[in-house]
Parts: C-alpha cells; structure tokens; sequence
C-alpha cells in the first residue's frame, strides 16, 4: 500500500547521491591492515602501501592520511602517539615505523638459523 501511494504521489522521489567510487583494481588490491603483531612484516607492508599509493597516484600527503585506516590495535596506538613531524613526512614517519615494528638483527638472525635447522622432506 505505501508503495502504491508513493509511486502516485505528486512529489518528486529523492534522486540517489553519486559517490565517488574506487576502481575495480583499487578496491581489490588495497592495502590489509597492519596491526603491528610480530607476525607481521612490516618493511613488507610498507613497500605494498608504496606501491599501491604510487599506483593510485596519491600525493605524500594522501598517502600519510591513508595510513591511519590502514592501522589497528598496536599499529594505531603507535600513530596516535607520534609526534606532527612523523605523521607529515613520509620518510620521517617510515623510519619510526620501522624503528618500532621492524625486525631487529637478533631476529633476522633467529630466523636465518631456522631455515638452516629444518630437514628437507620429500615434499
């Protein structure tokens, strides 16, 4: 019945708002979020964001603002703590972001030592 009544009404119906949207690509290949676990490669997750912002032609500003979205749990309590110059600077923020959730030599070293520990099997 409301249907009915709407579609006869005089007034004219709201016009749907157009919003930008992502290119197929884009949406699809964007960026996971970085959640600062040390599971996480973060040297790899930063070259991904490079590539992906320079794919999207994002200037170095856009790409800082993207940034925040993409960080979760520890990774957003490590942006939220830095200071202006590190949120503003690409390369300024990279080097506290690496400091902070890079792999240390202790560790590079651990897994180096694993690879040479496992036995090859027939697979």
């Amino acid at each position: 019945m409301f249907c009915e009544e709407s579609a006869t009404s005089s007034y004219p119906l709201p016009q749907p708002v157009k919003s930008p949207k992502l290119r197929h690509v884009e949406s699809i290949y964007a960026p996971p979020p970085f959640n600062g676990r040390s599971t996480e490669d973060a040297e790899e997750f930063l070259k991904y964001v490079e590539r992906y912002t320079t794919f999207c032609q994002f200037s170095e500003k856009q790409c800082l603002q993207f940034l925040p979205l993409l960080s979760r749990s520890a990774a957003s309590d490590f942006y939220d703590s830095l200071d202006a110059v590190d949120k503003n600077l690409w390369e300024a923020f990279k080097t506290a972001f690496l400091t902070r959730f890079g792999r240390s030599e202790a560790i590079r070293w651990r897994d180096a030592s694993t690879i040479f520990s496992m036995t090859q099997g027939p697979t």
